[in-house]
């Protein structure tokens, strides 16, 4: 391991904001993943010249350098695994600019999803891309690992809504990329490869988002069905149909059962149930858009079909997808749960061949399976009470965007 100049870098960010402590640094060898490894320093600058500071010293002593969040992630991308610096970028958490005539915001790395929203919501509009970790999550984060949400089948993922940043490049200069219009006449769009990057091409420490209208009307219904094959496939026809869904989520009869079992929400054990979602400005549009996509489920076979307006109805309606990651730890009394996350994707038209398949393969490899989207899998690896690994297939949700 090579040494850390520690007293540079006190001078950089002062003493409050440099840790070195073993507590502190296992604490922040890991995410939300199972992964974990001791980074050497922890570092917390709050403001962009320390960030160039830290990383021209980093880069002339070839000290590996890995930002962080809120570290809310799955898949181990704040994990240090070759040690050196975190770079703790919550410190940097300011909302710089809310500007509404040409519909754009500036913010810091380190603001909060939700905190970025509150701020938002007195103006009427929101910023779409929230993941299921919005409490939590930054925009920095978002931004390095292209972040999306239940409503990303609509509004799109992080790279859509990011207009322009500006990030630290790994010797410490400065660029700006993109701009804060919509559209770029010339030029590489330098800023959307920036977006899904995880950390390994710069350091983002101020980003230039959109936003859109908070709609007036929000209806959510929920159909049944005996196949997952008829589920997966009633997803590409209301894709393909020209149907406008805010949200198309896919949850199977493991995790109904799961959700069931710790929350005892009383639903339907079917093979699958799909949850959709449409919004808008008029109801008449909301209307035509929900009735289109119960229609579709019916010709797949779709049962119980049940759609609401009203909050608390939709929020009971969508609890048990909500609460779906956490319950499936109770699925069985005698296993604990440890969850491995990772991302893909597939057309509109596969997802039903991909439901099936990855529970073909999750029984075949003998794994809990957690879920499914197209741009989410995770796996749960089981043990039982008595020590005995053992894994079978757990539950799909599907959710549809790009």
């Amino acid at each position: 391991m090579k040494s850390v100049d520690e007293p540079r870098l006190r001078e950089i960010v002062g003493e409050k904001n440099i840790k070195s402590d073993p507590s502190d640094l296992y604490i922040y060898g890991s995410d939300s993943s199972v992964h974990h490894a001791m980074p050497w320093v922890i570092v917390k600058p709050d403001t962009t010249l320390q960030v160039q500071q830290i990383m021209e010293y980093a880069n002339q002593a070839l000290i590996p350098v890995t930002p962080r969040g809120g570290g809310s992630g799955m898949c181990g991308q704040t994990v240090p695994i070759q040690g050196g610096i975190i770079l703790d970028m919550k410190g940097m958490n300011r909302i710089l600019e809310i500007n509404m005539p040409d519909v754009y915001c500036r913010v810091e790395p380190g603001v909060v999803d939700d905190d970025l929203n509150m701020a938002l919501k007195p103006y009427g509009v929101f910023y779409p891309p929230t993941p299921a970790s919005s409490r939590i999550a930054t925009i920095g984060g978002e931004i390095a690992n292209n972040a999306s949400g239940v409503r990303s089948v609509k509004y799109g993922a992080t790279r859509d809504a990011v207009l322009g940043m500006k990030v630290v490049m790994p010797d410490g200069s400065l660029v700006n990329l993109g701009a804060r219009t919509r559209v770029e006449a010339s030029g590489y769009q330098l800023h959307k490869l920036m977006v899904g990057s995880e950390g390994t091409l710069g350091i983002v420490v101020e980003a230039t988002l959109s936003f859109v209208p908070i709609p007036e009307f929000r209806c959510m219904g929920i159909a049944n069905f005996d196949s997952l094959q008829d589920a997966g496939e009633a997803i590409g026809s209301i894709m393909g149909s020209g149907a406008i869904p805010s949200m198309l989520e896919l949850v199977d009869s493991i995790a109904i059962k799961a959700v069931n079992k710790t929350m005892n929400l009383g639903l339907k054990e079917v093979a699958a149930a799909l949850i959709f979602e449409a919004d808008g400005m008029v109801k008449e549009a909301v209307d035509y858009e929900i009735n289109k996509m119960k229609r579709i489920c019916e010709r797949h076979h779709g049962k119980d079909l049940h759609s609401s307006y009203d909050p608390k109805e939709r929020a009971k309606i969508f609890l048990g997808r909500k609460k779906l990651f956490p319950a499936l730890s109770k699925y069985d009394d005698n296993l604990s749960s440890t969850s491995l996350a990772d991302d893909m994707a597939v057309p509109y038209s596969k997802m039903a061949e991909m439901a099936e398949k990855i529970h073909e393969v999750a029984k075949k490899k003998q794994y809990y399976h957690d879920g499914l989207r197209p741009l989410r899998v995770g796996l749960h690896a089981h043990q039982n009470t008595d020590g005995h690994k053992t894994c079978r297939p757990m539950a799909v949700r599907q959710k549809s965007h790009y």
